[in-house]
């Protein structure tokens, strides 16, 4: 879970009425070092609320995905889940309409370099996505993005450190903060699935036997 800072002993009721009397000479702002201290108390603040909105973000698109892949088990033949059937199903929608309810969007402000950057990252990991069943190749390629979005920016040394790494982390150092964050989640979901659809590939689910 990303951390935020440190949450102010400062109320929102309390900042209203400093702001109400704000002109007041009596005011605790009415100086100009209290002033910037305030305000700089101010940013944080907002800074903080936003951090916990996109975790909520987060958390609410892990939910759907967790809804979405059960609802997915449910419609085919699973030992996990045998015997479940359509009441199973219909308690999985009833819980995404109660999760669609709560309408959370972070809106992130971006230049037009930030806007070129994300669409071109966005791009990548789409043609990543359609590469998914190609095997172990799109895993690693995977690990290579998500190395990139963890590296200052500067190209190292490493042999191992190949063109699409470079070119990869090139393009997302000129994303938002914001969306860095997005990017860094998206790319460790889709690690999970491609996770997933090899063990699938590769080791099949065994019949149980000591029973």
């Amino acid at each position: 879970m990303s951390s935020v800072d440190e949450p102010m002993n400062l109320t929102i009721t309390e900042c209203e009425s400093v702001l109400s009397c704000a002109s007041s000479e009596r005011s605790p702002v009415a100086s100009p070092e209290n002033r910037n201290s305030y305000f700089k108390g101010l940013a944080r603040m907002v800074r903080n609320f936003k951090a916990r909105a996109l975790l909520l973000e987060d958390d609410q698109e892990s939910l759907f995905t967790a809804l979405m892949n059960l609802r997915d088990e449910c419609t085919t033949p699973s030992p996990s889940i045998a015997g479940l059937g359509e009441e199973a199903v219909t308690v999985i929608d009833d819980l995404t309409h109660s999760l669609m309810d709560v309408n959370l969007k972070v809106t992130t402000k971006r230049s037009d370099h930030e806007e070129e950057a994300l669409h071109q990252v966005n791009r990548l990991i789409d043609h990543l996505v359609s590469k998914v069943h190609e095997g172990p190749n799109t895993k690693e390629l995977c690990h290579v993005y998500i190395r990139s979005c963890y590296k200052s920016g500067q190209c190292t040394e490493e042999t191992s450190a190949d063109d699409d790494e470079h070119s990869f982390q090139s393009i997302i150092i000129n994303c938002s903060p914001d969306d860095k964050h997005r990017i860094r989640k998206r790319l460790h979901g889709l690690l999970n699935y491609i996770d997933s659809r090899l063990t699938d590939i590769y080791c099949p689910t065994l019949d149980v036997r000591n029973k």
